[in-house]
């Protein structure tokens, strides 16, 4: 029987490892000047504009509770999402590399997540020795919508 194989987008938020689908992501961009909104939600940092595109900002460390950082804008990126018909940015402290993890890889979300909700969290994978978060941008993102 033949393996499948899933191309994945890893990052970094704090200590923790995450990826998420790359079919799911548009591009990833450096960080460029965010325009604050009045009375948005805390995890939502603003706007950028994208090539003439206003693109809202959601800053992870922050939607998630991970506690923040001092921020090194040689390594901080943001990456763009494709979302019902625009784009969404999601900040991150860095992004580390595109990988191709065998579906026998990933497995269900335990019961039991300690800082990250667990509507949040598709499932999780095991590559080369770490545990990455696979993130759910569906559920991340309509609870916007």
């Amino acid at each position: 029987m033949e393996s499948s194989n899933f191309h994945v987008l890893t990052f970094d938020l704090g200590e923790e490892n995450f990826l998420l689908g790359l079919m799911q992501i548009q591009e990833v961009i450096r960080r460029l000047h965010i325009t604050k909104v009045p009375n948005s939600p805390h995890f939502i940092e603003g706007v950028i504009n994208l090539r003439g595109k206003i693109v809202p900002i959601i800053d992870l460390r922050k939607r998630f509770g991970i506690e923040l950082k001092e921020v090194n804008n040689n390594l901080e990126r943001i990456i763009v999402i494709e979302f019902r018909n625009g784009q969404v940015g999601l900040m991150v402290d860095s992004v580390r590399e595109v990988l191709k993890i065998e579906t026998e890889k990933f497995e269900e979300t335990p019961e039991i997540i300690s800082r990250i909700d667990e509507k949040f969290v598709k499932g999780m994978a095991k590559y080369q020795g770490k545990i990455y978060i696979f993130l759910d941008i569906e559920n991340i993102l309509g609870l916007l919508a």
